[in-house]
């Protein structure tokens, strides 16, 4: 599954909502695939490692009470640095879709130690080590739902994304059941890009080998 595909696949499902996106363009996929109609679509780009899922919940926070679909596209790595953070928007019911884009690595890190090796004359090949996310690889949905999260996923093949994503959209707002009073429904998904899913770290590191920062 690519980036073009991903932000194809949300845009079908999004596009009649009032909706806000928080940080991660996708590579810029979204900006060419998305209508970015009003000055509120987009807040700007996430600062770094581990920032994105701190700067989409504040952003969530600050639409409370909005109606507005507040999507974080967040990859795998950075959440690795605060997963504790998925149980802010459950404790205060803010109501938020994050969607992930898994490509079960650091993947900004491990390009850069590619780009490194080459640069020293050492085995790309070993740039992997501390870089990739498997073995076992995060079940992140299973994470989300035991904070309290409505998940789908890991999902590989690109049409379950809709199916997945508007049952969480539909019940955004809507009483949780088992919860007192009215807290918002918080949907989260995990995608895993097809291009990389089932490839061996050998493969997967050639695939990167023209790779820089």
């Amino acid at each position: 599954m690519t980036e073009a595909r991903l932000a194809h696949e949300l845009w079908q499902v999004i596009q009649g909502e009032d909706w806000v996106l928080t940080a991660n363009t996708l590579k810029e996929w979204v900006h060419k695939v998305w209508d970015f109609d009003k000055p509120y679509r987009h807040v700007g780009r996430e600062l770094g490692t581990g920032t994105q899922i701190g700067i989409s919940i504040g952003v969530a926070l600050a639409h409370k009470g909005t109606g507005k679909l507040v999507i974080d596209l967040q990859p795998d790595g950075d959440l690795m640095f605060d997963l504790g953070a998925l149980w802010t928007p459950i404790k205060y019911n803010i109501p938020m879709l994050i969607v992930m884009y898994n490509n079960r690595a650091y993947y900004n890190d491990w390009a850069h130690q590619i780009h490194m090796a080459h640069q020293r004359g050492t085995d790309p090949a070993r740039a992997y080590i501390g870089m990739d996310l498997e073995g076992p690889p995060p079940d992140f949905a299973h994470i989300a739902k035991g904070i309290g999260w409505y998940a789908e996923g890991a999902i590989e093949d690109p049409a379950e994304i809709g199916p997945a994503v508007k049952p969480i959209q539909g019940n955004m707002f809507m009483k949780n059941p088992g919860s007192p009073g009215t807290s918002p429904r918080i949907g989260f998904q995990s995608s895993v890009p097809l291009t990389m899913a089932g490839q061996t770290r050998s493969s997967r590191t050639e695939a990167r080998a023209g790779t820089t920062c």
